[in-house]
């Protein structure tokens, strides 16, 4: 299963990898080029390999962040 990304407010996140889920919990008040760093830097603490640009899944598949509304 792919991994996958999910926001939530502040006061909720307690642990960022949710391993059971395969999910990734970002605080909600990153911006894209933040929350795009703070996911590169959640997925290099979990031995997963980056490219230059981008996230990548363990499979190799881009990750994409959801949108905030």
């Amino acid at each position: 299963m792919c991994i996958r990304v999910e926001y939530v407010p502040r006061a909720r996140l307690a642990e960022p990898w949710d391993a059971g889920r395969n999910v990734i919990v970002l605080p909600d008040h990153l911006i894209e080029p933040f929350a795009l760093r703070a996911l590169r830097f959640l997925l290099d603490e979990l031995d997963i390999e980056q490219d230059e640009f981008g996230a990548l899944c363990w499979c190799g598949k881009p990750i994409e962040l959801p949108r905030v509304p």
